[in-house]
């Protein structure tokens, strides 16, 4: 069931998918079967979602991002691709595509992410971690791990 209000530009979207209010998904996303997709979500050009995961609303996932299967994303959640984002070089010009140094996130299967936390780019969450809400992971999250804070550190 996809709402009417939904941008959706991609045909691949696996069955019993629900795709709630004003969310919009991009060109060649992929998201797998029986996954829910909250209401004001973005879901850029390119992401893989895999199957029976839970976006919850307000969730933002930047090209290149790969979530694998049963992955929970909690309200607001941020996943972005860029350390350095900038719009013009240093003389003013507007950057071009090919200038633009994105990077991919991985959250595999089981992972769970807290309400508003911030996934840096170029970071792996690994099997089943769980990170806290609020947490700003700048680096890789092993499997089966928890981790809280800002700059997010292993629970103890």
């Amino acid at each position: 069931m996809i709402n009417k209000t939904a941008i959706v530009e991609t045909d691949n979207i696996g069955e019993g998918t629900k795709v709630w209010h004003f969310t919009h998904i991009r060109e060649n996303a992929t998201i797998g079967s029986n996954c829910i997709i909250g209401s004001h979500c973005y879901i850029d050009t390119g992401i893989t979602i895999g199957n029976n995961c839970k976006i919850q609303s307000g969730c933002l996932i930047y090209k290149y991002a790969k979530i694998g299967d049963g992955v929970f994303l909690g309200p607001r959640c941020l996943i972005i691709n860029d350390k350095c984002p900038t719009a013009i070089n240093n003389k003013g010009e507007k950057i071009s595509e090919s200038e633009w140094k994105c990077e991919s996130v991985t959250i595999e299967d089981g992972a769970s992410v807290g309400a508003g936390a911030i996934i840096m780019p170029g970071i792996t969450i690994g099997k089943f971690a769980m990170v806290g809400a609020g947490a700003v992971v700048t680096k890789d999250v092993l499997p089966n791990s928890s981790v809280i804070g800002i700059p997010a550190e292993v629970l103890k």
